[in-house]
């Protein structure tokens, strides 16, 4: 039986290859936005936010060091800058590590054995705060540093190229390399968002051209 191609069934056959054209586009479309969506949404939830409390701990990490060098050099009583050291110490640093931890329960296994290592220097046996302490407690009071051995011993832990700077630089360097993970993240998945937005066009132009054709 041959088929008639009146205007009619003309109209009914281009009218019908739009809507799957507009479909087709439509799907792919959502598709996409959906893509960004969550991509965007992973950026602002977890990598932003992650880089953001890095440096919150690398900020802390620089102030504490510079408030307990002055605390085993300089012979004072209660300072500003002692008291913030403690507050640095009891407050701030449980915050941040609070707010970290949220966050390190979408990462990498990876990345979350270097977090506990760096945790670890810092709060751990041995670790960091462990010589804030022991520096803190052999000189907490103005006639302490009266002690000589006690007090330039102290000085050679909290001095360039001490036991404390050591140690802070090497807590330093991880989280610098833990910051730069989600830096490469973020830049793998804007490029990833700006070739998803360019297979967008290219199809849009695409079916453009072939329906002007047409």
């Amino acid at each position: 039986m041959k088929i008639r191609f009146t205007i009619r069934n003309r109209l009914f056959i281009g009218f019908a290859f739009l809507i799957i054209i507009a479909l087709i586009l439509i799907i792919i479309t959502a598709k996409t936005f959906y893509t960004a969506v969550q991509y965007n949404k992973k950026i602002a939830v977890i990598y932003a936010p992650s880089v953001n409390e890095l440096e919150n701990l690398d900020q802390l990490l620089t102030q504490s060091q510079s408030y307990i060098t002055i605390w085993g050099m300089a012979q004072t009583k209660d300072t500003q800058q002692k008291r913030r050291l403690i507050s640095l110490l009891n407050d701030n640093y449980p915050e941040i590590k609070a707010n970290i931890n949220k966050l390190a329960f979408n990462w990498d296994n990876n990345d979350r054995e270097l977090l506990n290592k760096i945790y670890r220097e810092i709060d751990g046996e041995n670790g960091l705060f462990s010589k804030y302490d022991e520096v803190m407690s052999s000189l907490s009071t103005f006639e302490s540093y009266n002690n000589a051995m006690v007090y330039f011993s102290k000085y050679e832990m909290v001095e360039d190229g001490g036991e404390i700077d050591i140690l802070v630089k090497n807590i330093r360097r991880s989280i610098k390399n833990l910051k730069n993970r989600y830096y490469s993240k973020t830049k793998n998945i804007e490029q990833r968002l700006r070739s998803e937005y360019s297979r967008l066009q290219n199809i849009i132009i695409v079916f453009g051209l072939f329906l002007d054709r047409k």
